[in-house]
């Protein structure tokens, strides 16, 4: 009797959480300069006033240790 309340359970939390963990984000339209009502924009809107000089360069990939304790605490909180 015990496992097959195990069972139902396990399978009535599959049930809940598979929709949630299968969905995807579907993306948003283009955002138009000034506009405030709606969603925030999927992409970012490149500024044509550049300085001279100026570099866009991609965000760094450092991991600092605070993250690291971060997703650890994390992890033993699960068990």
């Amino acid at each position: 009797m015990n496992n097959l309340r195990g069972l139902a359970l396990s399978l009535t939390l599959l049930l809940l959480l598979a929709p949630a963990a299968l969905a995807g984000e579907t993306p948003g339209p283009p955002c138009a300069p000034g506009e405030t009502a709606g969603p925030p924009c999927s992409q970012a809107v490149s500024s044509a006033s550049a300085e001279p000089g100026d570099m866009n360069t991609p965000p760094s990939n450092e991991v600092d240790l605070t993250t690291v304790v971060e997703v650890v605490q994390l992890a033993l909180s699960l068990f």
